[in-house]
């Protein structure tokens, strides 16, 4: 029981920021809303998922960059799948958690932009959401707030595949685009499980 408890205090704090923040992104989804459905008369769902998706932005940039304090100087990891090296060798179990939290934290965006833009572009949707985990690392690199890695690009955008197939899966299956698109994302996930199973058989 008290496992359970600890998993999932460390699940919440992917988002561990101040109460502000979240008010702010509640009063982002609802004047959203109110404006796209009311003012320029977009569907509710449609109007819903972007409201959503800019209020989930807000919160993951606030987790990532506003809530942070700024460094004396750069902090940078250029080391590829490093924190599973550091896993596997010092049994740093938190490392380990933070990949999959990265993970977990990105699903949301990848699924909210498929909804969001629609009518099969998912390159699109993956280039956005590439360029915007990118975006996040520069700017703590830039601002010295966060460690820039590799890692966090590679896992954030494996959030965003999950989150672009679970949409695929759920509403689009029998499209062309859809299964070329899924079969991009089941290679992505294959070089990364391989990747991450030679090392371990390297270590």
């Amino acid at each position: 029981m008290e496992e359970e408890v600890k998993a999932i205090d460390y699940l919440f704090k992917v988002m561990d920021i101040s109460i502000s923040y979240y008010i702010c992104a509640v009063v982002l989804l609802l004047v959203g809303f109110v404006a796209l459905h009311g003012l320029l008369h977009l569907t509710r769902p449609r109007a819903l998922a972007i409201s959503s998706f800019v209020a989930y932005v807000f919160l993951v940039i606030s987790a990532t960059l506003l809530s942070r304090y700024a460094s004396a100087d750069a902090k940078y990891k250029l080391q590829v799948f490093w924190s599973f090296y550091e896993y596997w060798k010092h049994d740093r179990v938190s490392l380990l958690k933070e990949n999959i939290l990265n993970i977990i934290m990105f699903m949301p965006i990848g699924l909210l932009l498929s909804i969001i833009i629609q009518e099969y572009r998912y390159r699109k949707t993956a280039a956005f959401s590439l360029i915007f985990t990118i975006f996040i690392e520069v700017t703590q690199l830039v601002t010295h707030r966060g460690l820039f890695e590799f890692d966090d690009i590679i896992h954030n955008f494996l959030g965003d595949c999950i989150g672009m197939l679970i949409y695929i899966v759920c509403m689009e299956r029998q499209r062309k685009y859809a299964k070329r698109m899924t079969l991009f994302i089941i290679a992505y996930t294959a070089i990364y499980l391989a990747v991450l199973l030679g090392m371990y058989w390297c270590v």
